[in-house]
Formats: C-alpha cells, structure tokens, sequence
C-alpha cells in the first residue's frame, strides 16, 4: 500500500446500542424472557416447568402465570418484552 491509500483509511468506532427499561422486581429480565420463548417454542415445555428454570429481577422464581404473560406478550422482532413504565406517572 502507498502512504496515500493509508492516508484515507479511516477507523470507524461503532458503539453498541444500550436498552435500559424500568420493569417490576416480579418479571423476567431480557435473557430469562428469551428462555421462556425458547423452551416454550422448541422444547414445547408448560409454563410450570419453565417457571422451575428461570430467575425474576429480584433473583426469586417466577410463577407459571408471570412466565405465560411474557411469553404472549414478548415481541420477537425487538428480542424482548416490550414495557410501558415509561408512560405512566
């Protein structure tokens, strides 16, 4: 390469993108939301079951009935539970 062609080089930092939502300690963080999807979808597992193996925010097992509202709530095109804490208040 020439000095002219390294002289255009540019570094291009890309910073990632951070999500920060408020959620209630009772429901499920973005990794034990996509848990439940996948056992639900492929595994085929109850909510009960899936209740056994994951953890809420505040490091307690979820109810069955928690785990079925995450999972017909969570939206698969963002990858997570969408929450609307931010327009109540």
């Amino acid at each position: 390469m020439c000095s002219k062609s390294l002289a255009r080089l540019h570094i291009v930092q890309t910073a990632m993108v951070l999500i920060t939502e408020v959620v209630h300690p009772g429901s499920l963080d973005f990794s034990n939301q996509r848990k439940v999807v996948l056992n639900r979808d492929i595994h085929k597992m109850t909510f009960r079951s899936i209740a056994k193996l994951v953890l809420n925010v505040s490091g307690k097992k979820p109810t069955a009935r928690t785990v079925a509202n995450t999972y017909r709530a969570f939206n698969k095109k963002c990858g997570h539970r969408k929450f609307h804490y931010q327009n109540c208040g």
